[in-house]
């Protein structure tokens, strides 16, 4: 049995020629129509492949050629009128051909952009898809040819060249500005600003990613000019809360190592060294404190932020980060020693653990290897270790304190950084085109029984809106941000490593 597959748009108007093309296999023939002219001619990627009307005779056309005749009934009904194969010239009414016509919907063929995206389409309807935006981009291209157009070609190309330099000279500099909250977002915003110049300069026009980009500025801009409008009339209300969290924080830190000095929770610590680590970190906190002070002259210079409320609130949000950043530094140093204390006693413990087994680390073969230990060594290796293990509570606990900061402060930095990934990416313009069903959302195939063509099996293909997480996750950058996963932070904790 031969299956013959006619895809016909809807919007073909009458007495006009199909352009398209066929494609075959074994079994199966296609008849994909992709427009309708007025004019009989050839091209490189199509050929007349049917007519649609009453004024041609099907039997006048080539008969070494696939051919199909539409026409409409007296009821006017669509109708296949005749249909014609290499070696059969009238498959319509042949016992060994079956015939499914299949009209479609050629806008949102046309216009998606998530129809590609999906793994599970049809082979057919896939190619349909491709042919018909192939077919649109030959005609969009005759676009630069005017003089205007050339003109505005002309500047975005000026102005993709401009920014490749600019991302090039700023790339050999990327071991400095890798530090800097700041930094690190003006260079990913001139990358994004690349990306949507670059999208319209090969394709002439902005993609459903780059449109949402393009979106998202205005309300990142409107929310950097709100968020410096009411620090600019509530400066000095937001330096009074400033100077409360940061005494209270001091405040409560302080009170905690002193509590740890004593016997927290009726733990029995190392006294000598408990008071000795106690009055290390109280030292380096009094510092802290001193830093603090001498910069709350620069939290008063608040309203100098609305300079960067044209660039938009995540603009101002990298600032808070590297103003949070350099505010608590004495705060990470202070939490590198309690690592670095609590990360040397584990590697000693566990080098003393392989002492008892008999074993030693080979740094040359990076192995562990069978060592013979005399008795002094296993004695001194011995007390070494009851040494270490009998001190490792009271560090655990300085360790556990600074280590529960430091978390703090890494989550306080990755909320601002989703924030500013965020409304980098606010989904405004695919919302909207949810909303209205627009046809660049669409990727869903939609089937359905078509009875308006008598003499073979039809059907109506159309696609319909993705839904609103599957759109979004199309518009998704590929942000590379410095973000940690919880499981390896967890992991780092536990053996001492820096956060």
């Amino acid at each position: 049995m031969l299956k013959i597959f006619l895809f016909i748009p809807s919007d073909i108007k009458i007495d006009c020629w199909l352009n398209g093309f066929i494609r075959k296999s074994s079994n199966e023939i296609s008849f994909y129509v992709i427009h309708s002219t007025k004019r009989n001619r050839h091209t490189e990627n199509e050929r007349q492949i049917g007519y649609f009307g009453t004024k041609y005779n099907v039997g006048s056309s080539n008969s070494s050629q696939e051919f199909v005749h539409l026409s409409t009934n007296q009821n006017n009904e669509l109708e296949i009128k005749q249909l014609k194969l290499q070696n059969i010239n009238d498959a319509l009414n042949h016992p060994e051909c079956e015939i499914f016509y299949m009209k479609y919907d050629r806008i949102p063929f046309e216009k998606s952009e998530l129809f590609q995206k999906s793994p599970e389409n049809y082979d057919k309807f896939q190619i349909l898809s491709e042919s018909i935006k192939e077919t649109k981009n030959r005609k969009s291209h005759n676009i630069v040819n005017r003089f205007v157009d050339k003109i505005l070609f002309t500047i975005i190309s000026l102005l993709h060249l401009f920014l490749e330099k600019i991302l090039t000279f700023l790339n050999t500099f990327e071991s400095t500005y890798k530090y800097s909250s700041l930094g690190n977002h003006a260079v990913r915003w001139l990358k994004q600003l690349y990306l949507i110049v670059d999208v319209f300069k090969k394709n002439g026009r902005f993609n459903l990613q780059t449109w949402n980009l393009v979106f998202a500025i205005p309300v990142d801009i409107m929310c950097g000019f709100i968020l410096v409008y009411y620090i600019s009339h509530l400066q000095d209300s937001v330096v009074t809360v400033i100077n409360r969290i940061v005494e209270g924080a001091v405040s409560n830190l302080r009170e905690l190592l002193e509590w740890l000095m004593g016997s927290p929770a009726g733990l029995k610590l190392n006294h000598s060294f408990n008071v000795l680590l106690g009055r290390f970190f109280l030292y380096h906190i009094n510092l802290w404190w001193t830093f603090l002070m001498a910069g709350i002259p620069l939290v008063q210079g608040l309203k100098h932020v609305k300079w960067l409320a044209p660039f938009g609130l995540t603009f101002v949000t990298a600032l808070l980060a590297d103003l949070i950043a350099l505010g608590t530094f004495h705060v990470y140093c202070i939490y590198v020693y309690a690592s670095r204390f609590y990360r040397f006693q584990i590697m000693g413990l566990s080098a003393l653990w392989r002492l008892f087994l008999g074993r030693k680390y080979n740094p040359l073969r990076n192995r562990v290897d069978s060592c013979q230990y005399s008795h002094r060594q296993l004695f001194v290796g011995t007390l070494a270790f009851t040494i270490l293990l009998f001190l490792l509570p009271t560090t655990t606990m300085y360790y556990a304190v600074f280590a529960t900061l430091r978390l703090c402060l890494i989550a306080i930095d990755e909320i601002l950084l989703k924030l500013k990934i965020m409304l980098q990416n606010f989904p405004l313009f695919i919302t909207y085109m949810w909303l209205i069903k627009a046809p660049m959302i669409a990727g869903n195939i939609n089937i359905k029984m078509d009875s308006s063509v008598k003499k073979c099996q039809s059907f109506y293909v159309t696609l319909e809106p993705k839904t609103w997480s599957q759109t979004l996750e199309h518009c998704k950058l590929n942000q590379q941000e410095n973000s940690q996963k919880i499981s390896g932070i967890l992991q780092k904790v536990l053996s001492g490593y820096l956060l």
